[in-house]
């Protein structure tokens, strides 16, 4: 899965989401060389949590252009406006990430 669409100033509408029925999230994570550790994303809706997705390949450091990822929000339930938060955390719970965007009536 490529991106098609990237939000435009972190906006999008929620007539846009409604048809796509899901949203992606693309993230670069850059690691120190010989780092190899699972991750995962923790999508939020407006502060409250509404998914954690498990990535299946585990960071790997020392790549110059850092390791690219993405997961889906797929359990779309209105009302779909709002901010939506998806934090990039090590199993452990460390905070490595964060990607920020709204969507709009």
């Amino acid at each position: 899965m490529q991106p098609v669409e990237p939000a435009e100033d972190g906006r999008l509408s929620a007539a846009t989401v409604l048809e796509w029925g899901e949203v992606a999230a693309y993230t670069a994570v850059y690691a120190p060389a010989g780092v190899r550790q699972a991750i995962g994303h923790v999508w939020w809706h407006d502060r409250q949590q509404v998914a954690y997705v498990a990535l299946p390949t585990p960071v790997q450091g020392g790549r110059m252009q850092g390791f690219r990822t993405y997961s889906r929000y797929t359990e779309l339930k209105p009302p779909i406006p709002g901010h939506y938060r998806v934090d990039v955390i090590t199993a452990s719970g460390q905070l490595i990430g964060r990607l920020r965007f709204t969507v709009t009536p």
